[in-house]
């Protein structure tokens, strides 16, 4: 069996894979042998049966079997030997196969960065700053509860729709040009005066309107107003929205009916404590709130401090799929029901370059991570995941016992590497130097009004260069 390794431009690498005849003879005998006593051939006792028999009966199948165990075994080896994590699925090529059941594959990948980290210890910040929590803001906070526990009544007949109202509509929206029925809803609700479906500034429409009354619209088609626009397909440019007409009848239309602030509702919505007790309580998580903010501000400046001393090099395939994958999931979290198909057909409407950019920099402060707790020897203790098991089941409301089972395997690995780099930073942020702003901006500016160091104060300064002694021998 021969293996070729080949380094490629752009962290990408190719290997190459020829599989002799004998090898292959070797591992399919070897993996009938396994499957022998589960064959029963007449005549044979179930595991006596000659080999090439069994393999026989098998049948094309177990070669399929033996080439897919190879490419896997002689992958993971190459992988080990050459010390290269990939960082994305590998594109796999079958070559020819012999009738003798030789053959070749190749397989190119890009791969995971391999850093010494340096300067990573006592990097300087800004301390972040965040607004206190003010009696406005657990006001605010207040209101919020109070408008989610927020009832909808029918307004009178006669009345309009005003800004916030709902509207209970039945919508038929049409393709402008062919005039072919894409939606069709009974007791559609819409919010007047802000929804954007299905077509934008469509709530502004309603605004005005009775219970009974229709009008058409005419606008680009918005599927959902978080998640932008359905691309017309038959164009075939990505930047292509549909053009509809909406016929809009408005059924009744609903006012939200806010409950009294009060004692009773604090008890209900609050745990069982009054009002003054709900407000403090309000308050607390704000506060806590705002303390984790600042821890992760802290954390991110930390990094970002460490990654501009540690430049990484990342495979371009790696990052687009990185951001694909995470435009990807925030599409199912937003439209959990919604098939993947039609899901692929959204378009968040966010710029290319800032999702690979937050790809690119998740990735880098990954591996810079991983880096740091190789180096430093960070290790996971029992202590450490069953404090963390602890709170997460805390969060999550769930017995612990029940969170550890389901946490086995892959997970329970995951887990361990998530707590590894948790305690990575925590450690960076501890010896790291925070800087009030404006101490912060003193420093650069008397960087900066320094002036240039001189030969004389370095001791770097050329001697003085001497004309040239001449004697009267060598005098015109």
């Amino acid at each position: 069996m021969k293996v070729e390794f080949e380094e490629l431009e752009g962290l990408r690498v190719r290997l190459k894979v020829e599989v002799d005849a004998e090898t292959f003879l070797a591992k399919k005998k070897k993996l009938a042998r396994a499957y022998a006593p589960h064959v029963s051939l007449k005549g044979f006792r179930p595991g006596k049966a000659p080999i090439e028999m069994v393999m026989r009966h098998i049948g094309p199948s177990l070669d399929g079997e033996v080439r897919e165990d190879i490419i896997k075994t002689t992958f993971a080896d190459a992988l080990e030997e050459h010390s290269v994590r990939p960082s994305m699925d590998p594109e796999l090529d079958l070559g020819e196969i012999g009738e003798d059941g030789a053959f070749t594959y190749t397989a190119e990948f890009e791969y995971m960065p391999t850093i010494d980290p340096k300067d990573y210890l006592g990097v300087e910040i800004v301390e972040p700053t965040l607004p206190e929590i003010t009696d406005e803001d657990v006001e605010g906070g207040m209101e919020r509860m109070r408008g989610a526990a927020a009832t909808w009544e029918t307004k009178e007949a006669d009345s309009v729709a005003h800004e916030n109202d709902m509207a209970i509509c039945r919508l038929v929206v049409r393709d402008e040009e062919s005039g072919e029925v894409l939606v069709e809803e009974d007791d559609r609700r819409l919010v007047v005066g802000l929804t954007d479906y299905p077509v934008a500034d469509m709530g502004r429409e309603l605004l005005g309107m009775k219970g009974g009354e229709k009008k058409t619209v005419t606008g680009s088609f918005s599927d959902d107003p978080s998640m932008g626009v359905i691309q017309n397909e038959e164009e075939g440019d990505g930047d292509a929205q549909r053009k509809v007409t909406v016929e809009v009848e408005v059924k009744e239309v609903m006012q939200k009916v806010l409950p009294e602030l009060d004692d009773d509702f604090a008890a209900k919505y609050g745990g069982g404590v009054t009002l003054d007790e709900w407000r403090t309580k309000v308050r607390e998580q704000l506060a806590a709130g705002r303390e984790k903010s600042l821890k992760e501000l802290r954390e991110d400046a930390v990094v970002d401090a460490i990654l501009a001393k540690n430049e990484i090099e990342l495979g371009q395939a790696t990052v687009d799929n990185l951001a694909k994958a995470a435009e990807d999931a925030a599409k199912a979290r937003i439209l959990p029901s919604m098939p993947k198909e039609e899901r692929d057909k959204i378009d968040l409407g966010l710029p290319k370059e800032d999702t690979e950019a937050q790809a690119r920099r998740n990735l880098s402060r990954q591996i810079i991570l991983q880096a740091i707790a190789d180096k430093e020897g960070v290790e996971v203790s029992e202590e450490d995941m069953d404090a963390k098991l602890s709170e997460m089941a805390d969060e999550l409301g769930m017995p612990l016992p029940k969170l550890k089972a389901g946490l086995a395997g892959e997970e329970g690995d995951r887990l361990k590497t998530r707590i590894r780099l948790e305690k990575t930073l925590d450690m960076l942020v501890r010896y790291a130097v925070t800087k009030a702003e404006d101490e912060a901006e003193a420093d650069k500016a008397d960087k900066a009004d320094d002036p240039e160091p001189t030969p004389e104060a370095t001791g770097d300064q050329k001697p003085e260069e001497k004309e040239p002694e001449t004697s009267e021998e060598t005098q015109p």
